[in-house]
């Protein structure tokens, strides 16, 4: 062995035990051929990174860390096991792959989930199976608050008539959610603030609604401005519009003719509405037919914008019959109500034949 500077160098055939000789008092320090050797089996230079695209509640997977293999062989991304502590009490392996733009570097992709944003301190081990070495490195993750998403709403109110409803809806999922985390206020675009109910829309999960009352005193179309801010100070801002129409929808009553007996069906009152963009869907109708029988009525509308209301019955005795079509709309809860008849006539029976008392009926000889 040949000392240089006070350094042992050392040329030994094959790897022994690494072992410090100790010293004796007033003696110095001695390192044997074997932990000199051993040094140089650090075969792993491991780096920390910073992770910063972790979100709170999201699973993250990405680059956690990244090691130089320091044996000049070629060496495989399967010599290496690496662990990962994530600083929130939770531990995986890392997977090991090769970087393909530095020669014999590779990286370590983790996957982790955290609960809460913040910043945690992550640890790497990363153990050389070949070797039987291994080497440590300290990385940062910054988690941060997760974002607010949010949409609006389209409203149909009555002028005059007070609205109370859902004017937008957000999601969030951080998992530590609960609905006093969040406020929420609305701008109705007519010089009116209100704050805003918020309320869980899909019972435990991440989305939310946001609802308010307002009542409009002029027709015609506004822009809803809803903050909704959370307690990590995220905040989102969708925008709603609010269509609001004429206090009523027009309707009239119609006059059918139906025979005892004998079922039929037919328009039993017809309405229009001024906001152009309703459907058939958003009404409903009850019809009385003035004999002590309700049935539910068929809406419809035709290509001129016009709606329908259908009624089917059948009427057990002859008369003039008084029929009232009460129609509401199912979104801001008004509703008219219309009156119409219906002419009952009896069957006459002649020659085998039957018809309607004054009907015309021709006889066949």
């Amino acid at each position: 062995m040949k000392m240089l500077k006070g350094v042992a160098m050392c040329i030994k055939p094959s790897r022994m035990p690494s072992r410090l000789t100790k010293k004796k008092p007033g003696e110095r320090t001695r390192l044997s051929c074997d932990a000199l050797e051993d040094r140089a089996l650090l075969s792993v230079s491991p780096s920390g990174v910073l992770i910063s695209s972790a979100v709170e509640g999201m699973p993250f997977t990405g680059l956690a860390a990244t090691f130089t293999a320091n044996d000049p062989a070629p060496q495989s991304a399967g010599n290496y096991l690496v662990t990962i502590d994530w600083g929130d009490g939770h531990s995986s392996n890392g997977q090991v792959q090769p970087n393909p733009a530095v020669s014999g570097q590779f990286d370590v992709i983790g996957a982790n989930t955290y609960t809460s944003a913040g910043n945690y301190p992550v640890s790497i081990r990363v153990n050389d199976l070949v070797d039987q070495t291994f080497g440590t490195a300290n990385s940062q993750a910054q988690v941060v608050d997760a974002p607010l998403s949010a949409s609006g709403a389209l409203i149909t109110p009555v002028k005059g008539t007070l609205f109370m409803g859902r004017v937008a809806s957000f999601s969030d999922y951080d998992p530590n959610h609960q609905l006093n985390f969040y406020s929420a206020t609305i701008d109705w675009g007519d010089g009116s603030t209100t704050n805003g109910t918020v309320q869980d829309f899909n019972q435990g999960g991440y989305q939310y609604s946001v609802s308010g009352s307002h009542t409009y005193d002029a027709v015609g179309s506004f822009l809803i401005t809803t903050v909704i801010r959370d307690q990590g100070g995220d905040k989102c801002t969708p925008l709603s519009t609010a269509s609001v129409r004429d206090s009523v929808f027009t309707a009239s009553g119609t006059t059918v003719t139906a025979t005892k007996g004998t079922s039929f069906t037919a328009i039993v009152a017809n309405f229009t509405d001024p906001n152009p963009i309703v459907q058939a869907s958003n009404y409903s109708a009850t019809v009385s037919w003035g004999d002590g029988t309700t049935t539910t009525g068929t809406i419809s509308a035709d290509i001129y914008g016009v709606f329908h209301v259908e009624g089917t019955h059948t009427y057990t005795t002859t008369g003039t019959f008084s029929i009232s079509v009460d129609i509401k709309n199912l979104q801001d809860q008004t509703s008219v109500v219309v009156d119409g008849n219906a002419d009952v006539a009896d069957v006459v029976i002649t020659h085998g034949q039957h018809k309607a008392k004054g009907t015309p009926w021709y006889a066949h000889g």
